[in-house]
């Protein structure tokens, strides 16, 4: 199964693609034969990110995330075992897949934008709204307020993409 998930990942990973960066050119002018060298930089700017490529990045990985997260906390909290009524790590998959989640849509939005913002601040952002969220759920006792936090937590790792992005290119 992590094979599966493995390829699953390498294949959105490719999908998003890298492209190639911009480059710095230096030429070489002639001023009347003599050999003045003057360095000449060309700069192109970086394409504008694609909201619907980051959009999709993040969903996808954030999908594939939360299945990993879970698995993994369903394996933490004893597997397929019988505990009483309920199976024994129900509950640790649901918080798996809760942190999955929350580290999955950043991570895909930040590989969309070719890694010009801050992941940390993304990260970060997304597992307090997580967490926010979380607690909201268990202190009113009702799951519906969980559907917007994915939805959250995307808008925000974008936002933040895009700033932070546009201030660390050149």
């Amino acid at each position: 199964m992590v094979g599966r998930l493995f390829l699953v990942f390498n294949i959105l990973f490719w999908l998003g693609g890298a492209k190639p960066l911009p480059a710095q050119r230096l030429t070489l002018s002639y001023l009347n034969g003599a050999h003045a060298a003057t360095d000449t930089v060309t700069h192109t700017p970086p394409p504008v990110a694609d909201p619907a490529g980051m959009v999709l990045a993040g969903v996808a990985t954030g999908a594939v995330a939360m299945v990993a997260g879970g698995y993994i906390g369903s394996a933490l909290g004893g597997g397929n075992r019988i505990c009483g009524d309920d199976p024994c790590g129900f509950e640790e998959a649901i918080y798996g897949a809760a942190v999955g989640i929350s580290v999955g849509i950043p991570l895909g939005v930040h590989l969309a934008n070719r890694s010009r913002g801050s992941f940390g601040t993304e990260l970060a952002t997304s597992l307090a709204i997580g967490a926010l969220g979380m607690t909201l759920a268990l202190g009113a006792n009702n799951g519906v307020v969980l559907v917007a936090v994915p939805v959250a937590q995307l808008v925000a790792s974008i936002a933040i993409e895009r700033h932070t992005g546009m201030a660390s290119s050149p």
